[in-house]
């Protein structure tokens, strides 16, 4: 198993208000897929830097989740079938950051 991050963008179009449902369809994809889901964050809506699909502005989500890297190919073919998404990016986590946000919340609580 290896540790992913999910950026959603949900269209404002399709997606005006960003609640709960929508982000149900993203986590029973991740699931459904045998994630193991860590946190969910909602950045809100946000400006896009250029156009896309004649939109301009979007909801972002922030998955992180592990699963096998075998099944990150099927969880991708099954977002894009999802209307709501306009666009979205898997990445493998990368160890060093991890590492520096555990140190930030250790010396945040002191």
């Amino acid at each position: 198993m290896r540790n992913y991050e999910l950026v959603v963008i949900f269209g404002v179009d399709r997606v005006p208000e960003l609640e709960t449902s929508h982000i149900d369809i993203v986590t029973e994809r991740l699931s459904a897929s045998g994630a193991e889901i860590d946190s969910v964050n909602s950045w809100g809506r946000r400006k896009f830097a250029y156009p896309i699909q004649k939109q301009r502005e979007g909801h972002y989500l922030l998955v992180r989740f592990s699963m096998d890297p075998e099944k990150v190919e099927s969880l991708e073919r099954s977002l894009r079938l999802v209307e709501e998404v306009t666009r979205f990016l898997v990445v493998l986590e990368d160890p060093d950051v991890a590492a520096f946000e555990a140190k930030k919340l250790v010396e945040a609580e002191r």
